[in-house]
């Protein structure tokens, strides 16, 4: 990895650090929003088409709360999600949410502002663990019983480590930039609760 590269990794992990102090981020993510996997064929349009109209309308995955990140690694499609367990929706220029146990540790940090290429923060643990940086829509939906906020297939790159390699450690407290950077795409659905609530 490009000394460029190892450099964006650790100026946003200082900011993540100075910033979110113990709420959770996603340190290693580095360098800007990549183009999705899967470009160029008709049937790829298609579906790109069906999600488009998607983002328009509802989440795609669910129910709250749920981060999916997906990428191809070795000619082999994986998705790796959670379930966060913290909100923080209006604490600060983005909506927070994390998890509370090490192991399972997923979150999403997204821009309130930015229009449809809003920056998107994911990471998750499960066979992998992941950190994704991107860009996509983001949606507040306000209701009676509590907003939802939520984007779909936000594209850009993922940072994957084998989940054993952090020893234990949050994956959102790890520096996975000595490891393997791969175009991927995030989706969430998360419920605003009382903040730090569950």
């Amino acid at each position: 990895m490009s000394n460029t590269t190892s450099a964006k990794a650790s100026a946003i992990a200082l900011v993540c650090a100075g910033a979110l102090a113990l709420m959770g981020c996603a340190p290693q993510a580095g360098g800007g929003a990549a183009a999705s996997p899967g470009q160029g064929g008709q049937g790829d349009e298609a579906e790109q088409s069906e999600r488009s109209a998607k983002t328009d309308t509802e989440p795609a995955i669910g129910p709250a709360p749920l981060v999916e990140i997906t990428f191809e690694l070795d000619g082999v499609e994986h998705t790796v999600s959670g379930t966060p367990d913290r909100s923080f929706c209006d604490a600060g220029p983005s909506h927070m949410f994390t998890s509370t146990d090490p192991l399972t540790d997923a979150g999403v940090s997204a821009a309130k502002d930015g229009g449809e290429r809003a920056s998107v923060m994911a990471w998750a643990t499960g066979e992998f663990a992941v950190s994704f940086q991107g860009a996509g829509e983001v949606v507040r939906t306000e209701a009676a019983t509590g907003d939802t906020v939520w984007a779909n297939d936000a594209s850009g790159d993922a940072w994957v480590a084998p989940a054993d390699a952090l020893g234990g450690a949050r994956v959102s407290q790890s520096d996975l930039s000595g490891f393997e950077v791969v175009p991927a795409s995030a989706s969430f659905v998360m419920s605003c609760n009382a903040e730090g609530g569950a």
